[in-house]
């Protein structure tokens, strides 16, 4: 063989995860496999970290995370719930500030549901927030003191929501198809009103004899959609009179309730063939493949602690993958870019916006911010991006008949960097250390064979980035 020519390839930009096709056919700028690492801009990097807010840890660890909002005096607080009940905590809102975590409920029974649902409502002249586990009281709280169980609320709701000035709950014991409604602008009130049924509060049934219960409502383009394990149904009309209950066609429903979550026009969740989404119409496989070995390593028992959150412009999906319990995995969707990048390292049983904040929890009772830093809260970051298999553009009907000799790597960029290239069965390590942007660091690759690709990763969990275009130089050489 002889040297036909001399070529090279350059990246000039990065993409997302791609696992919908052979590792030979995807894009050149996309990886078959990459974890905690970012491509915003086109440029490759360690993705940001997280770090704690200035909050004592929850007792107990964090189950379920909300929000309270109360604009008579502008205080705010971030409400967590877990086992051992219910806990407020206040940061500097309003000129006040809290040094410890407030317990405002010790259930009842001895027992929390597994979830509890915040809503904030106005009651009368009074912000209060409204909290629901199934399992206690609906429970109202405004800020001081404890909360207690809202008059005029008879079931144990696990499920509450609110559409046109009305109040909605589900999931009480025992009634795993029946969704109620109050009164208009009053949630003490759920009863009928014989003279005008449009005034009064009510009840219906959401039936799919197939052992689905619900397991979230959710107010959506106008109506209330109704999940359940394996349908979703809506609950259309402005008014009791003219309520209609339908089931959305298609045949998905959310395998975890709290993976629901709206981007635009589209409602996302997580279903049992991956991401799935209603668009107001019908419920249905998204057909995105992209993460497809993810969602296979997803620990099917533990399946319903996944969640989700909209930030942004980007959806951040919580996964139990690898037989954990917990959350494990972050999944980040780019929807201005239609990006994937998978996160590992994370423990988000929940995730909160917080005064444009992305924060999330889990069992240590520690709240995060997401996206800051460098460091886990000062544990190392350890990224990875490998490349497609390249063959240059040789047939695989054909077969490769072209030898590539790698030569020169060139990146412009910061930090150190382990580069793996392969080559057909060979692989060969080594290591480039990066000054600057603006000055171009070369490695030389010696390395030789048909089909090749590069594994670019971090040293020792220390960020590095790449800015700009990759280029490989090589030498061709036919059969």
């Amino acid at each position: 063989m002889a040297r036909d020519y001399e070529t090279a390839l350059v990246l000039r930009g990065f993409g997302g995860l791609d696992q919908s096709k052979d590792r030979t056919l995807i894009s050149y700028s996309d990886s078959p496999d990459c974890v905690n690492m970012s491509t915003e801009g086109g440029s490759l990097r360690t993705a940001r970290g997280y770090r704690r807010i200035d909050a004592p840890n929850v007792p107990g660890g964090v189950k379920s995370m909300g929000a309270f909002y109360r604009r008579s005096d502008g205080r705010e607080w971030i409400l967590c719930a877990n086992a051992g009940g219910i806990y407020a905590w206040s940061g500097d809102t309003g000129g006040q500030s809290q040094s410890a975590w407030e317990q405002i409920y010790v259930p009842e029974s001895g027992k929390m549901g597994e979830r509890v649902d915040f809503l904030n409502y106005q009651d009368k002249e009074n912000d209060v927030v409204l909290m629901a586990d199934g399992v206690n009281p609906v429970l109202t709280w405004s800020g001081s003191g404890e909360s207690h169980a809202r008059k005029g609320i008879t079931q144990r709701f696990a499920h509450i929501e609110m559409n046109y000035e009305r109040v909605w709950g589900a999931g009480a014991p025992g009634e795993p198809d029946t969704v109620y409604w109050s009164r208009q602008f009053d949630v003490g009130d759920w009863t009928g009103d014989v003279s005008d049924p449009d005034n009064g509060g009510g009840f219906l049934q959401a039936p799919t004899w197939n052992g689905g219960k619900i397991r979230l409502i959710s107010a959506l383009f106008g109506d209330i959609v109704i999940f359940k394990d394996q349908d979703v149904l809506k609950v259309s009309g402005t008014y009791p009179g003219e309520y209609q209950v339908s089931r959305v066609t298609g045949t998905e429903g959310p395998v975890a309730a709290r993976t629901v979550c709206q981007w635009g026009d589209k409602v996302y969740f997580l279903g049992r063939t991956g991401l799935c989404f209603y668009d107001g119409m019908r419920a249905q496989d998204a057909g995105d493949r992209r993460a497809r070995k993810w969602y296979e390593r997803i620990s099917e028992s533990y399946i319903e602690n996944a969640c989700a959150i909209v930030h942004g412009h980007t959806m951040y999906i919580a996964l139990p993958v690898d037989g954990s319990e917990e959350n494990n995995c972050v999944l980040e969707y780019d929807m201005n870019r239609d990006t994937i990048m998978p996160r590992t390292g994370i423990n988000a049983a929940h995730w909160l916006e917080w005064n444009g904040k992305l924060l999330f929890a889990g069992s240590s009772g520690v709240i995060y911010e997401y996206g800051q830093g460098t460091t886990y809260d000062g544990r190392p970051i350890n990224a990875y991006w490998e490349t497609p298999t390249y063959n240059m553009g040789s047939s695989k009907l054909t077969g490769d008949r072209t030898t590539k000799q790698l030569g020169e790597l060139t990146v412009y960029g910061k930090g150190r960097m382990h580069i793996l290239a392969r080559a057909d069965e060979k692989q060969k390590q080594s290591e480039i250390i990066m000054h600057t942007y603006d000055k171009r660091t070369r490695k030389r690759l010696n390395l030789r064979g048909r089909r090749f690709s590069l594994r670019l990763s971090s040293v020792d969990g220390v960020s590095f980035e790449l800015y700009g275009s990759v280029t490989i130089g090589m030498d061709v050489e036919s059969d």
